[in-house]
């Protein structure tokens, strides 16, 4: 430490102090104020505001105190007590906790007990002296302020000239380096008190950013950026990017070009402050407050005010703008809404949608999916509460682009197969980005199995039969060529999707028009009385695939067969062979 509090004047020790005060209360809940107090000051200098309790600093920079032949400065110290207390009275109550005389001496026995037996009567704050003891106290506890304070003295700058005027020496061990950099980092910090210095370097470029140095560093030093240009006709987009990130805090990077940039006026710590020219602007509006995180709640009403359809999401970006305000609300880490709401209420609002299904589990793609086919429905009302208060109504205009409508109904349609086979097998994993034909019509019929329905799967274009030696009419129907009911049990029926594998047990495998492809040899070994153990090859004889169907799942007592509800593929873009059967690229019965 090198300030001479004794000689450092009156405008730099009133500097120095607010800017050990602002350092040694600072936080979230701590709110410092700082006064001019030219021209009566009620007593008051520098008030802190700390969790409910009032703390206020009086500056008074007499170097040579207040006894002897300064004593009469003591009627001045008293004058600006007295009044501090009758302006903070309320109810004979004064609302001011604490008051601080600062000085830049160490008082004597008596200046001290004078300064403590202000406080002593009925009806006012606790009174304390800081002197210079206490100061050089706090230039230990913070020595960037310390710094910061010296880099006008001529020696001091003498002596970071001598330091840092080092870029060319050899480095001649591995701690050289981040010694160095640490060091001018330091420098760099002291150049001013709110707010930091960082640098990189990447090839020959060197990047500086500015950080606060405490919570509330935009609101005591702020950073003012004056950015001159001109937006041409190619540039309507951007222009209203840019318009609504200024004016309602809208999230996302803008990035202006040179060519739209003229010059960038920043005015602030003295190592970004300047004019800039033929430069990229690049800057997006951040989010603050306790709200970011909250649950915020969408909620769908028909025409007579009944709730059809509610989803709960997370407050991820709260800022404003010049003309309102900007949240958007995050759905199941895939959809955002982002609000732009304008201050004056006489104004249309917007809202802007956007959601993507990369990497998401079935049942959030079907959240998704309730989400966005509610606000095609124009005749719902959307209505937005936070806490369960209602913020704001909302209509939105139906979506113009079809086949974007086609697509996602696509994904909605697996992720609904998927969450029902996922919810059987009892796994969990995000939809694939992307199936074959074979590994698509596989969920499907799964799905449609759980459900109840019987199904024609490919898997199933033929089978055997083990024969168990006894004879039938129905068998004897099947060997002379005819075709016949044929089913058999199989014990599992695996598939994939993706890299998963996923299995059902016990599926029966029928058709009620099947035939025998060996039925010659079939009737010999009857016939001979070597059926037993025999191989019958059956495949359906007017269709390319066996019916499977869960016995379980059909209804309990197994129903007659002609009670059975056989289901389509019914997949778009999907053709099912079969007489029977069809595309299906209309609606999904059964989805």
């Amino acid at each position: 430490m090198s300030i001479d509090w004794h000689t450092i004047g009156q405008e730099h020790f009133d500097r120095v102090v607010e800017a050990l005060i602002n350092h040694k209360y600072r936080g979230a809940d701590v709110e410092v104020i700082a006064l001019d107090g030219r021209g009566g000051d009620g007593g008051v200098d520098i008030e802190v505001r700390q969790g409910g309790r009032v703390i206020i600093f009086q500056l008074k920079y007499f170097p040579e105190g207040f006894s002897g032949g300064w004593k009469p400065r003591r009627t001045q110290i008293k004058r600006s007590f007295a009044k501090l207390v009758k302006t903070r009275t309320v109810d004979k109550t004064c609302m001011v906790d604490e008051w601080v005389l600062v000085v830049p001496r160490n008082l004597t026995p008596g200046e001290h007990a004078f300064v403590t037996g202000l406080g002593k009567t009925a009806g006012t704050p606790l009174t304390r002296p800081f002197g210079r003891k206490d100061l050089d106290d706090l230039l230990i506890e913070f020595p960037e302020v310390d710094r910061w304070a010296q880099r006008d003295v001529h020696s001091e700058l003498r002596d970071n000239a001598a330091i840092y005027n080092r870029e060319r020496d050899n480095l001649l061990s591995p701690d050289d380096l981040p010694i160095r950099v640490a060091a001018l980092g330091a420098l760099a910090d002291s150049t001013d008190l709110h707010w930091a210095t960082d640098f990189a370097r990447v090839g020959d470029v060197v990047t500086r950013s500015i950080r606060p140095k405490y919570p509330r560093a935009q609101e005591q030093s702020p950073i003012l950026v004056n950015i001159e240009g001109a937006f041409g006709p190619q540039h309507a987009a951007l222009r209203e990017q840019f318009e609504r990130s200024t004016r309602f805090g809208a999230s996302g990077e803008v990035v202006l070009p040179a060519e739209v940039v003229g010059a960038v006026t920043i005015t602030g710590p003295e190592l970004v402050a300047g004019v800039y020219t033929g430069m990229e602007v690049r800057f997006e509006a951040l989010s603050h407050g306790a709200g970011i995180g909250a649950p915020a709640e969408l909620r769908f009403f028909d025409e007579h005010g009944t709730q059809v359809l509610a989803h709960e999401g997370r407050i991820s970006h709260l800022t404003e703008g010049s003309e309102g305000f900007a949240m958007r609300i995050d759905f199941f880490d895939h959809l955002q809404i982002e609000l732009l709401s304008p201050k004056d209420l006489s104004q249309p609002g917007h809202a802007d949608i956007s959601y993507n299904l990369r990497r998401i589990r079935p049942a959030d793609a079907l959240g998704v999916e309730e989400i966005l086919t509610a606000i095609n429905q124009t005749d719902l009302l959307c209505r937005v509460y936070i806490d369960d208060k209602l913020l704001v109504s909302l209509s939105f205009d139906p979506p113009a682009d079809t086949e974007v409508d086609d697509e996602l109904d696509a994904m909605f349609r697996l992720a609904y197969d998927l969450k029902a086979v996922q919810e059987h097998c009892r796994s969990s994993f995000d939809i694939p980005a992307a199936l074959t034909p074979l590994e698509r019509i596989n969920l499907r019929v799964a799905r449609l199995l759980l459900e109840g329905y019987a199904v024609a799967s490919p898997e199933a274009p033929g089978g055997v039969v083990t024969l168990n030696g006894s004879d039938s009419p129905r068998l004897r129907q099947l060997l002379a060529g005819e075709a016949a009911w044929v089913s058999f049990t199989a014990e599992r029926f695996t598939f994939s999707v993706g890299a998963k594998e996923f299995t059902l047990t016990d599926v029966l495998v029928f058709h009620p028009r099947a035939i025998a492809r060996n039925a010659a040899k079939a009737l010999a070994a009857l016939e001979n009385g070597e059926a037993a153990g025999f191989r019958l090859k059956v495949a359906p004889s007017d269709e390319p695939y066996f019916y499977l169907a869960l016995p379980a799942r059909l209804g309990e007592p197994v129903p007659p067969v002609s009670d059975w509800k056989l289901a389509l593929w019914s997949l778009p873009g999907i053709i099912q062979p079969g007489p029977r059967a069809s595309t299906a690229d209309g609606t999904d019965e059964h989805r």
